[in-house]
């Protein structure tokens, strides 16, 4: 049986003050900082799992090591990532400078409408 310790701990009871904290800031009714300390709050879960498996992916039988894909394959993944990020990201930062600045034209009610189909339920 393996227990929790090092940093999978220290990550685990910081996710469960994030908790804590949310929880106050909602029953004090501060819901902008409560979303903050919410995110912090799974982050901070998601984290403590990962290190509290480590060195397994999965327990007892399979070590991040062995679970790694050959060197070839994730320099492949690698690339492709980076040449994704040159094309994608310049349009997604434009769509975003056109949308807060206006430049789009606003939907109207057709354009809302115009997927529905019979018997849908407004």
């Amino acid at each position: 049986m393996h227990t929790t310790a090092g940093i999978g701990l220290l990550l685990g009871l910081a996710a469960a003050v994030s908790a804590f904290a949310t929880a106050a800031l909602l029953l004090r009714r501060t819901y902008r900082r409560s979303r903050w300390t919410a995110v912090a709050s799974v982050a901070l879960t998601v984290f403590a799992w990962g290190f509290a498996q480590r060195p397994y992916l999965l327990p007892t039988s399979l070590t991040v090591a062995d679970g790694a894909g050959a060197t070839h394959t994730l320099w492949w993944l690698v690339i492709v990532t980076v040449v994704a990020i040159v094309l994608i990201g310049p349009a997604l930062v434009l769509l975003y400078w056109m949308d807060t600045h206006g430049e789009l034209e606003s939907l109207t009610d057709a354009d809302t409408q115009a997927g529905r189909a019979p018997g849908d339920i407004r």
